[in-house]
């Protein structure tokens, strides 16, 4: 019997294992490479849908009141008489302004929490929600009588009351809901009337009794004033947050809109101009001018995510909003 050598199995050469291991870490680092740009890119779309996603939702709430500004319900050529007994340096919100006027810095001081220096702000007055007709109006003994009992206007209520000639602003005194019998008396409410005489000019010297006076026929209507603000306010998280401020019952309600805003700029268009101009740009021309602005152009500008670092203009969106009741 023949013994047959034993065939030794050779492994692998330190050359060989070596070259199969760069060409493994080669084909690691690429798949890692690849994975990380995708998730890179997944995170700088995710970012850039998120700023996309919340400009839509503050345009959509902005556009919605800057649209309405200056309109008082009957008339876009009326004289207004605003009579309320406002401190133009701390109830901005009382302050008629032609339905609109926009800040690049400074005033309004008395948002609460405090506005970004350096962060524009816009504030907007009209007429809105449920309208009542006026059936009589006796201006002397300022009492209106309106079409329906339950009314639902209250004592505090700040109304506008207009019809084709003219246009007042006034606070509620008195409410009856049995009778229909709406009061602007003085000597009640926060701010107050200066006057209960509705005519243009309005005249208040504290006794209530002068000034101009104006009765509105049964053809008047009367609906509540909407004043709201928007601008940026660091929040309590010591963060910047856009806010939208809005007036109930005299007093203002500051509402946090979205967290992370950098920059909130508002340029605006003049009837007859097709340049876009600062607020400032139009104060010296005359505040006047604020009766004349048809169009709003808004900016903003969200912070980043400091991982992503996404280029300004990346975080820029703008839009444009007409005053509907001021373009033909």
């Amino acid at each position: 019997m023949s013994l047959e050598p034993i065939k030794l199995h050779q492994g692998l050469s330190l050359v060989e294992l070596m070259i199969a291991m760069t060409l493994g870490l080669l084909v690691t680092g690429g798949v890692l490479g690849i994975f990380m740009a995708n998730q890179q890119t997944y995170q700088v779309n995710q970012t850039i849908s998120a700023i996309q996603e919340n400009s839509r939702a503050v345009f959509q709430l902005m556009a919605r009141d800057i649209r309405s500004a200056g309109f008082s319900g009957c008339t876009n050529s009326t004289v207004m008489a605003n009579t309320l007994n406002s401190n133009p340096n701390t109830d901005w919100w009382a302050s008629w302004n032609n339905g609109i006027r926009g800040f690049d810095d400074g005033q309004p001081t008395s948002f609460n929490p405090a506005r970004v220096p350096g962060t524009d702000a816009i504030q907007v007055m009209y007429g809105g929600g449920r309208s009542i007709n006026v059936e009589a109006h006796t201006a002397n003994s300022a009492n209106f009588k309106v079409n329906k009992d339950n009314h639902g206007i209250k004592e505090g209520d700040i109304i506008v009351a207009c019809d084709s000639a003219h246009t007042a602003i006034f606070q509620v005194t008195n409410a009856n809901q049995n009778n229909g019998t709406i009061v602007h008396n003085t000597g009640k409410g926060t701010p107050g009337n200066c006057t209960k005489l509705l005519g243009f000019p309005v005249l208040c010297d504290g006794t209530g009794l002068k000034g101009t006076p104006y009765e509105f026929t049964s053809n008047a209507m009367m609906m509540s004033l909407q004043s709201q603000a928007w601008y940026v306010g660091v929040n309590p998280r010591n963060t910047n947050s856009l806010y939208r401020v809005d007036i109930q019952d005299g007093n203002p309600i500051y509402e946090e809109i979205i967290d992370g805003v950098e920059e909130l700029n508002f340029r605006y268009l003049r009837s007859g101009n097709t340049a876009y101009q600062t607020a400032n740009d139009i104060n010296n021309i005359g505040v006047d001018e604020w009766a004349n602005v048809i169009a709003v152009e808004i900016e903003l500008i969200l912070l980043d995510d400091p991982k992503i670092k996404l280029l300004k203009d990346m975080r820029r969106m703008r839009q444009v909003v007409a005053i509907r009741n001021r373009v033909e």
